[in-house]
C-alpha cells in the first residue's frame, strides 16, 4: 500500500521521556516534565499525535500533531472514522463521550497492527 503522508504539522522540540524505540507510528501523550512525550495509555489522556521516528529515553521525538500520516491499528477500523488511542498507543475507534480524538482514518485497517493513514485533527469527542 503506498501511503500519502501529505502535508503536516510536526510539533518541535519534544524529547521522549521514556524507550520509544518500539512506538513509531503509534499514539503518543504529553508527559508531566514540560515537552516530554509518552506512549499514549488511554482514550482520555492529553494524546497529541503520532510518533514519526523510535527515540530511546531522553531522544528527541519526531511527532505528527496535524495533517496526514500513518499509524498502527489496535483493532479494525473503517475509513471516515474517528479514532482516539488504546493502552499500547495504537488507533482504535473512538465514539465516546470525553475521549481525546487523535484524528480520523483516511483508510481502512483491516484488524491489529495495520498501518492505515490518519488526518491527524486532536479534539475532544
Amino acid at each position: 500500500m503506498a501511503f500519502n503522508s501529505g502535508e503536516n504539522f510536526k510539533i518541535h522540540g519534544l524529547t521522549a521521556v521514556a524507550d520509544l524505540s518500539a512506538k513509531q507510528y503509534h499514539a503518543v501523550a504529553l508527559a508531566t516534565t514540560a515537552r516530554t512525550v509518552k506512549q499514549a495509555a488511554s482514550a482520555t489522556t492529553a494524546n497529541i499525535g503520532i510518533l514519526q521516528n523510535d527515540p530511546a529515553a531522553g531522544e528527541p521525538a519526531s511527532v505528527v500533531g496535524g495533517g496526514m500520516t500513518k499509524a498502527y491499528s489496535g483493532a479494525a477500523i473503517v475509513a471516515g472514522a474517528l479514532v482516539t488511542s488504546n493502552t499500547t498507543g495504537q488507533l482504535v475507534t473512538s465514539s465516546v463521550a470525553n475521549n481525546q480524538v487523535i484524528g480520523r482514518a483516511i483508510t481502512a485497517a483491516s484488524g491489529t497492527a495495520v498501518l492505515f493513514e490518519v488526518f491527524v485533527a486532536p479534539c475532544n469527542f
